[in-house]
This record gives C-alpha cells, structure tokens and sequence, in this order.
C-alpha cells in the first residue's frame, strides 16, 4: 500500500489538530493533518488511497466519497 505523507513546520503551538483540512491558497484540499507535534504536523495527500473525503459538488448538490489514488509511470 502506498502512503503519501508530508511533514510542515506548524503545529499545536499555532492550533493545529489532527483531522483539520490542509488546503491551498486557491482553497484546494490537498489532505488532511493525520498527526500534531508541538511545531510539526503530518499531512496525508490527497492521493493516498486509506484516505477518504465526503465531497459535495455545489452545482448539483450530489453527495460523494472522494479516495485517493497514485501511479507512476503511467500516460494520461
């Protein structure tokens, strides 16, 4: 199985806490914080396939899971 994770150099010390949202400037979420030090967090990718995201697609108002998935190698 492949995890993505990803260390930042934030932590509890300016509020953050396991299971916040980790988003862009252009607000895209691109995972979500799976663990907390005091000036550290571990962020899980969006593309590890043990993460799953409830989604709303605003247009339509339908409901959904997103799941992760990465390949390499791979065109297109």
């Amino acid at each position: 199985m492949i995890y993505v994770l990803t260390t930042i150099n934030t932590g509890s010390n300016v509020g953050i806490t396991e299971g916040m949202c980790v988003i862009t400037a252009n607000e895209e979420v691109v995972g979500v914080v799976s663990e907390v030090g005091t000036n550290y967090s571990v962020v899980k990718s969006v593309l590890d396939p043990s993460l799953e995201i409830s989604a709303n697609i605003a247009s339509s108002g339908y409901n959904g899971m997103v799941q992760g998935g990465y390949a390499s190698g791979h065109e297109n």
